[in-house]
């Protein structure tokens, strides 16, 4: 009997100290806060530091009541990684729109930084998360630029057609080819710029005048003072070069000798 009654006050004794070891108001209220995180997106900063800050001030013991503090770690790291995409995407839609306006930014580096992050956007973990859906924009802008440059395209093959005329006397091979978009009174118009060789000497030139659509060659050849000179090339000559509008040169140049 006396070791019946020894047992039952140990259990007792056990079941009071699990009672007095309770988890805590503070880390249940943490807990509940984590859990109000939900899915993340750009506005989920605010609940998500302050998630972060009441975990901080627990105290060693409540810290290790808090059974989905790893929750609490992937919330972080998941708004990290949007944050990022996010930064990403807006500077290279703030890069985009300088294209038409601004020389020197190479549309070569734009297409790779876009494919980059469409590879992330398109990944198992991201393709169906709603919070990556503003790059779609993004798309939509990058289409209309690839659609720009088949315009651009047509107008180079008459400014190459109009070169050639001028120079038929002279033997002409075309090394480089730069374009870029410029839009006034909402019409785009196109700068192109060159480097070749004229009977064996390097020489590079830039268009000054401005040529919409696909102009006729007759066109170009009335407005040839505007784009060629013998003078050195200048650094827009060079800017243009590296054109923004990025065009197959080769396409062009057997489109203009046709």
């Amino acid at each position: 009997m006396k070791k019946i009654l020894s047992v039952l006050l140990i259990l007792c004794l056990t079941a009071l100290c699990l009672c007095s070891c309770g988890k805590s108001e503070e880390a249940k209220a943490v807990e509940e806060k984590i859990n109000g995180i939900g899915e993340i997106t750009l506005d989920k900063l605010e609940i998500l530091e302050e998630a972060e800050k009441q975990y901080a001030f627990l105290s060693g013991e409540d810290k290790g009541d808090v059974k989905n503090y790893e929750k609490l770690q992937q919330a972080r790291k998941d708004y990290d990684a949007l944050k990022e995409f996010a930064d990403k995407t807006a500077e290279l839609e703030e890069k985009l729109g300088k294209v038409f306006t601004e020389y020197g930014i190479s549309y070569s580096e734009i297409e790779e930084q876009y494919k980059e992050l469409e590879g992330i956007r398109n990944s198992e973990e991201n393709k169906n998360n709603e919070a990556y859906k503003f790059f779609d924009e993004l798309k939509t802008k990058m289409d209309a630029f690839d659609t720009e440059a088949e315009k651009a395209k047509a107008s180079a093959v008459s400014y190459l057609k109009g070169f050639y005329e001028l120079k038929k006397d002279k033997e002409i091979e075309i090394k480089e080819l730069g374009c870029i978009a410029q839009t006034s009174d909402d019409t785009t118009y196109y700068l192109f710029a060159i480097s070749f060789t004229e009977d064996g000497a390097e020489k590079k030139v830039y268009a000054s005048a401005r040529f919409a659509n696909a102009p006729s060659v007759q066109s170009m050849l009335s407005y040839a003072e505007n784009f060629y000179a013998d003078a050195p090339a200048s650094e827009k000559t060079d800017a243009l070069i590296c054109g923004n509008i990025v065009l197959d040169l080769e396409a062009v140049k057997t489109e203009a000798a046709k």
